[in-house]
């Protein structure tokens, strides 16, 4: 997976620059909307977590479990949704 395209995109290559882990990107991120893989995840959630709880009231990236595929728009979208049920 060496294309730019797949870079930040659900099951391609996570979007943090720096990452070196090789796993694939499954982790969504609520702010600058791509994918990261879940070591990247971990440590950008770490690092923002109380901005993101004031934000969004929950983390800043959140797994993504199911395959993302454009025809399965919703149901991604619907996954999204419950963590920003609690938001208002």
């Amino acid at each position: 997976m060496d294309n730019y395209e797949e870079k930040g995109i659900y099951k391609g290559r996570c979007n943090f620059t720096a990452c070196t882990s090789g796993k694939p990107a499954t982790w969504y991120h609520f702010s600058t909307q791509c994918y990261y893989c879940e070591d990247c995840a971990t440590e950008l959630n770490r690092a923002n977590k109380n901005e993101a709880l004031g934000l969004y009231g929950h983390d800043l990236l959140v797994p993504i479990l199911r395959a993302h595929f454009p025809d399965r728009e919703a149901e991604v979208q619907d996954e999204l949704s419950h963590y920003d049920a609690g938001r208002d």
